[in-house]
């Protein structure tokens, strides 16, 4: 369990299935993002399990102060030798968007994969259109790399990718 200033990242149980499938489903947070999750309660329970059992993925649930789920945030595709992961931040509690919580989540978890888990570099790729998104990176510390030109095919569209990082 991870505590930042307003959130609590820890690591996702059964009992999130639930939820999980509910937010997955939810097709206005699902518009910023570059990927789709599986929407069946099976499957998220597959995909938890999955995080848990792997060496190259962490995923945590983002509670609040009161204990109530908001979200996820996860490192992928972590390469321990060269010291770099990919993270992602999600908040699907709309009533939770700009209240500071995506920025504490995003703060909590970039602290812990430099500090905890030794990581020199942590890079995103965010929808050139998530605005929100690109200005809280930016605010913890996270710089434009460039932008990955019709990288993603979504509701019907060639979408950008803006690639951000931030080194220890």
């Amino acid at each position: 369990m991870l505590k930042g200033e307003y959130v609590t990242l820890r690591f996702p149980e059964a009992d999130d299935v639930q939820i999980f499938s509910g937010w997955m489903k939810d097709s206005e947070v699902a518009k910023y993002l570059p990927f789709t999750y599986p929407a069946s309660s099976k499957a998220v329970e597959c995909m938890i399990k999955n995080f848990r059992n792997n060496d190259i993925c962490r995923m945590f649930i983002i509670d609040t102060e009161d204990e109530i789920p908001i979200g996820i945030c996860s490192l992928n595709d972590i390469d321990w030798v060269n010291g770099s992961a990919k993270i992602n931040v999600i908040l699907y509690a709309k009533n939770c968007w700009g209240r500071g919580y995506g920025y504490d989540a995003l703060k909590t978890l970039t602290y812990f994969a430099m500090y905890d888990m030794n990581m020199h570099v942590i890079y995103t790729q965010v929808m050139e259109d998530n605005e929100r998104a690109i200005k809280c990176f930016k605010k913890a510390g996270y710089e434009v790399e460039g932008v990955l030109r019709n990288r993603l095919y979504k509701d019907g569209q060639r979408k950008n990718l803006v690639s951000m990082s931030i080194s220890k």
